[in-house]
């Protein structure tokens, strides 16, 4: 009795031990991780099926044994169409520039970058759409490219090629535009910004734009030269008028004082002459009277002789 005691006790210590280390195990392997820079969907491996529901949250969770996270980064990320090397393992997209052709057939090679992010809400309509991808390689990142460069191609016919010289900015924003509709409608991802850093042409086409460039800076520098003398010639203008107005003042000043000074000589004049002709007409007055002349020269004779001279005799009537 006590030797099959301990055996049926050995055997539900090992029993015991074995159900805790399963519960451990359990536990262990059901607890998964949401980083910062991620949001995640719940994959179900005993369903076979994925919680539409996104985790947004950072944290640990339980997802049970056997489930795991189907994980999207929720930072900014890249496609850069330009000749430039990449990060491995980083989650951008590196690409050669897009060829395409202009509406007048010339052949162009754009370089863009495009900046973009998932939207949580729609994680599970992306997962439908393009799967689960790889670690090494998201599973949007082809149909993304594909979608991008197929809008860019057309988009690029409906402008020629010296548009992407003289109008790059305007091209750039039309592309921004029908790319963020597209991406948006289609993949359920949000273009951010593109910007496109330039255009290679043929050599011979490209001279040739360099040359008319050249050309045009030339008309430019020339232009604002003559504007820079007319500017000139017309300030050196203001200058003569002003210094002619200057004149003009000043004789017109002299002008009036002349006139003045000719009116106030008249005035004198005239003024003297009138007394004078005043008094000539009260001695004319005074003198009507021939005695009263007689006695005045006498007066005047007696007021005009000296006394050393000899008496003299003024005979009165």
């Amino acid at each position: 009795m006590a030797e099959g005691g301990s055996i049926a006790v050995g055997a539900g210590g090992c029993c015991c031990l074995a159900c805790v280390t399963f519960i451990i195990v359990f536990f262990a392997t059901g607890m998964k991780t949401v980083e910062q820079t991620e949001w995640c969907l719940q994959y179900s491996w005993w369903k076979e099926s994925v919680n539409p529901e996104p985790i947004t949250q950072p944290g640990m969770t339980f997802v049970g044994m056997g489930n795991y996270f189907v994980r999207y980064p929720n930072t900014n990320l890249y496609v850069y169409f330009r000749d430039t090397g990449g990060s491995a393992g980083d989650d951008n997209i590196y690409k050669h520039p897009i060829e395409v052709r202009t509406k007048d057939g010339l052949a162009v090679s754009l370089q863009l970058d495009l900046v973009y992010r998932l939207q949580p809400q729609n994680l599970m309509k992306l997962y439908n759409l393009v799967g689960e991808g790889s670690d090494e390689v998201p599973a949007w990142h082809a149909t993304l490219v594909h979608v991008a460069e197929g809008v860019i191609d057309n988009l690029a016919t409906l402008y020629d090629a010296q548009s992407y010289y003289t109008n790059r900015t305007q091209v750039a924003k039309r592309f921004e535009d029908e790319l963020r509709l597209v991406l948006n409608e289609k993949l359920f991802i949000t273009l951010e910004q593109l910007q496109m850093h330039g255009s290679t042409f043929p050599m011979a086409y490209d001279a040739k734009i360099q040359e008319t460039q050249n050309q045009k800076q030339q008309v430019q520098v020339a232009t604002q030269q003559r504007q820079n003398q007319i500017i000139d010639k017309e300030g050196e203008l203001r200058q003569e008028v002003e210094l002619a107005n200057k004149i003009l003042a000043t004789a017109r000043g002299s002008a009036q004082q002349v006139t003045l000074d000719n009116e106030a000589h008249v005035e004198q004049y005239l003024y003297q002459t009138q007394k004078e002709a005043e008094g000539y007409q009260r001695s004319l007055n005074f003198f009507e009277n021939g005695d009263d002349f007689l006695k005045y020269l006498q007066v005047k004779g007696l007021m005009d002789h000296h006394a050393s001279a000899k008496q003299v005799k003024v005979p009165y009537r």
